[in-house]
């Protein structure tokens, strides 16, 4: 698994990429098996895109059929930065779900995932549901950072980290938008074989609420995981092939919770050792 720098990623998506008669910009990346290819106004945008492009990625030759433009920016315009930064943030989201859902030998869940003293958490759970303040809260308490919007999981049922600046919504992009938390991320063993899960929590935010937790059975964690799989209904077999391995490790809980950072103790509790798959 390659963790990518920005430097030399921008010469290599350059030196393959294409510039056509009407000064667009035509580059190609590879990523978890899937290839894009994507039409950019001008390879100017491409300093600004490296930041956002999915984790693992590299330059790849772009392809004769165009699977992303670049929307809503004109090269050359006074247009302002908000929307420069809406049409490359929507960029960045299509292309991360594009291969969330085409990818041959993983499966994406949306999760938040951590590592507390060698045990992974996953947190499933749609946009808007607090994976991302509650990863960036347990990452401040010593976590080992592995995603705040994707699991991704292995043949084998194990996780391997999606290493991006994790976003919160209540700032601005560029660069308060996206809180860096790659330099918490695990070692280059776990980035390169996955890592065995420990624990599914799927949590409920209610303002107030008092932490109250529920084991869940393996049938319903498994609803669970579903629930929150890209693509689950084109690929429903691979989907519960991979799932189900993971349940071989992992037991489920299903919890209320208050505060992110009142929850954190309770988080711990449920991943001691003694707490077995179930």
């Amino acid at each position: 698994m390659t963790i990518h720098s920005a430097d030399g990623a921008v010469d290599d998506l350059r030196r393959l990429g294409v510039t056509t008669e009407n000064g667009d910009f035509l580059f190609g990346i590879r990523a978890f098996g899937v290839n894009l290819t994507i039409l950019l106004p001008d390879s100017g945008y491409l300093d600004d895109l490296l930041r956002l492009l999915p984790p693992t990625w590299m330059a790849a030759a772009p392809l004769m059929e165009i699977d992303f433009r670049c929307e809503g920016i004109v090269a050359g315009s006074d247009s302002g930065d908000s929307d420069r930064v809406a049409s490359l943030l929507k960029l960045a989201s299509s292309m991360e779900y594009a291969i969330a859902e085409r990818s041959p030998d993983h499966v994406f869940v949306h999760a938040g995932v951590v590592m507390i003293d060698g045990r992974v958490l996953i947190l499933p759970g749609e946009s808007h549901a607090g994976k991302s303040t509650l990863v960036a809260a347990l990452v401040q308490k010593g976590a080992t950072y592995f995603s705040d919007e994707y699991a991704v999981i292995t043949a084998d049922g194990l996780v391997l980290p999606y290493l991006r600046q994790i976003a919160l919504r209540n700032s601005l992009f560029f660069p308060e938008g996206r809180t860096d938390l790659t330099a918490h991320a695990p070692d280059a063993d776990q980035l390169s074989g996955g890592a065995v899960p420990s624990t599914v929590l799927v949590s409920t935010y209610q303002a107030g609420a008092k932490w109250s937790s529920t084991p869940l059975d393996r049938t319903s964690a498994l609803i669970e995981l579903c629930k929150n799989t890209v693509g689950f209904r084109n690929r429903p077999d691979m989907s519960f092939a991979h799932l189900n391995r993971l349940l071989e490790y992992a037991n489920g809980y299903t919890c209320v919770r208050g505060e992110a950072t009142d929850t954190i103790p309770h988080i711990m509790a449920l991943l001691e050792p003694q707490n077995k798959p179930l």
